[in-house]
C-alpha cells in the first residue's frame, strides 16, 4: 500500500488568560440549600463585640462560618449592634476574618476593585510567536520536536504577578493568585474532574479528528484566550434592619485574543469555540468543582465579602458603624503573608502519532497539543440590584438574631439551622 504522509499540525492553546468577573445572582431556595449540608448552623457575629476576642484563633476563623449571607441591625441594652449572619457548614473552608477587614478597607476607601494578574511578559510571548512560525515551515521531524521543547521551556519563563486593589501581602490575595494559577491545571487537564473535559483534552480529541481526516487541511495556530467568571446580577435583600445575599452561582466566560509581533494582546470580541466548550462546561460543574477544590470555594467567598461589605457602607444606620469596624481593625492588625512577584508559567505538550489503514493507503501523521497560560482575575463584586421589602421571613431573621443573643456582650451566638437565612425566589 501507498504511505500517505500528512504534514504535522500544531494545536496550540496559547496563553490562557482568567478574568474574575463582577456580579452575583440568585437561585432558588432549593438550589440554595443544595449546596449546604443539613446539619449545618446559622450563627450571628457581633461587630460592636468582636474586638475583644479579635485575636482569638476562633474570631480570627470567624466562629466557623464558611458562608457569609449577610447582616442584621438592631439595639439591645448595651447600645446599637451589626450582626454579621453566616452559615457554619461542616467540611468546608472557614472564612477569614483578615478578608473581610481587607474587604471593608477596599470598599470603605473607594480603590480599586480587588484583583490580580499573573501575566506572561510580551518577550515570552514574542518568543512563542517566533517559535511558532519557524515550526510551521520546518520539515524535519527531529527539528520539529526540537522547537517543541524550546517552545515548552519558553513558556515556562517566570510570569508577573500583580495585585490591585488590596495590598499585596495579604490573605486575601494569595487566595485570588493561588485560585486563578490553579485554573490553568483545570485547563490544561493536569486536575482531572469527573465529568468535565479540560480544554487540552477538547482540543486534543479534535486534534487527533482532523488526522484522521483525509480532506482536512493541516493547521498550524494558536488560540489565545481570555477567562472571566461573571455570576450575573445581583440579588440582594434588604428592609429596614436586615440586609441577605442570596447565592452566587458562578458562570465562567470567554473571549479570544490577537497577539501581536512586539508580544502585546488585544481582545478579538468573540470566543474561541472550543475555548467556549470548556467555559460552558466548567460552569456546569462549578459546585463540583468547588466540593474537590476549596481554593475556589474560598474564592467565592471572597465575591460575599466584599458585596456585603459594600452594603454596610451604604447602610445609614446605626450611625456608630464607622466606629465599630474601627475598632475591629484596630484590635486585629490584618496579618501579613508572602505572595510572590513571580510564578513559573504552566506548560503542558503532547505528541500523538497514529499509523492506520485509510483510503488508498497507510495514514502516517502526528500532532502537538501545547498549552500554557497567564491569569487576570478582577472579581468587581458591585451591588447593583436590591429587592427592598417587608416580608415577614425578613423580619424574622433580624428577630430571631436579636432573642437568641445570649446577652448583649455576646460576641457570637447560634441562630438556628442555616434554612432560616435563606429566601429563594418566592419571595
Amino acid at each position: 500500500m501507498a504511505q500517505i504522509s500528512r504534514r504535522p499540525f500544531l494545536t496550540c492553546l496559547g496563553i490562557v488568560s482568567l478574568v474574575l468577573g463582577s456580579l452575583l445572582s440568585v437561585v432558588s431556595l432549593s438550589v440554595a440549600l443544595a449546596a449546604t449540608p443539613s446539619d449545618s448552623r446559622a450563627i450571628a457575629i457581633s461587630l460592636r463585640e468582636l474586638p475583644r476576642d479579635a485575636n482569638t484563633p476562633e474570631a480570627r476563623r470567624l466562629f466557623g462560618a464558611t458562608i457569609l449571607r449577610g447582616f442584621s441591625v438592631f439595639t439591645d441594652a448595651e447600645g446599637p449592634n451589626v450582626v454579621l449572619l453566616a452559615v457554619r457548614a461542616p467540611d468546608s473552608p472557614p472564612l477569614q476574618l483578615d478578608d473581610f477587614l481587607v474587604a471593608w478597607l477596599n470598599v470603605s476607601t473607594e480603590r480599586q476593585w480587588p484583583g490580580c494578574s499573573i501575566d506572561p511578559r510580551p518577550e515570552t510571548i514574542r518568543r512563542l510567536n517566533e517559535i511558532e512560525r519557524w515550526w510551521a515551515i520546518e520539515e524535519r521531524p527531529d527539528r520539529v520536536d526540537a522547537l517543541m521543547r524550546q517552545w515548552a521551556e519558553v513558556a515556562r519563563a517566570p510570569q508577573r504577578v500583580v495585585i490591585f486593589g488590596v495590598s499585596r501581602d495579604t490573605h486575601f490575595a494569595q487566595v485570588m493568585v493561588e485560585a486563578d494559577y490553579h485554573l490553568k491545571d483545570l485547563v490544561h487537564g493536569r486536575v482531572k474532574l469527573p465529568g468535565m473535559r479540560s480544554l487540552f483534552e477538547i482540543r486534543w480529541q479534535e486534534s487527533l479528528a482532523r488526522l484522521r481526516d483525509p480532506s482536512a487541511p493541516p493547521e498550524s495556530r494558536g488560540s489565545i484566550s481570555r477567562f472571566w467568571f461573571n455570576a450575573g446580577q445581583p440579588r440582594i435583600y434588604r428592609d429596614e434592619n436586615t440586609v441577605i445575599l442570596d447565592e452566587c452561582p458562578v458562570v465562567l466566560k470567554t473571549e479570544e485574543e490577537a497577539a501581536f509581533p512586539d508580544g502585546t494582546t488585544r481582545g478579538l470580541g468573540r470566543p474561541e469555540p472550543r475555548a467556549q466548550d470548556f467555559a460552558e462546561e466548567f460552569t456546569r460543574s462549578f459546585e463540583k468543582i468547588a466540593e474537590k477544590q476549596p481554593i475556589y470555594r474560598e474564592l467565592q467567598g471572597l465575591y460575599r465579602m466584599v458585596a456585603i461589605a459594600h452594603a454596610l457602607y451604604q447602610q445609614e444606620e446605626p450611625p456608630n458603624l464607622q466606629e465599630m469596624i474601627d475598632n475591629l481593625v484596630r484590635a486585629a492588625p490584618i496579618r501579613r503573608v508572602q505572595v510572590p512577584s513571580t510564578l513559573p508559567g504552566k506548560v503542558r505538550t503532547e505528541k500523538a502519532e497514529i499509523e492506520e489503514e485509510v483510503p488508498g493507503g497507510i495514514l502516517r501523521a502526528c500532532t502537538w497539543v501545547l498549552a500554557c497560560g497567564g491569569v487576570t482575575v478582577n472579581p468587581r463584586v458591585t451591588p447593583e440590584c436590591e429587592i427592598r421589602t417587608s416580608n415577614p421571613r425578613m423580619r424574622a431573621i433580624s428577630e430571631l438574631s436579636f432573642r437568641l443573643q445570649p446577652n448583649p456582650r455576646s460576641v457570637w451566638w447560634d441562630v438556628g439551622p442555616s434554612s432560616v437565612l435563606y429566601l429563594g425566589r418566592s419571595d
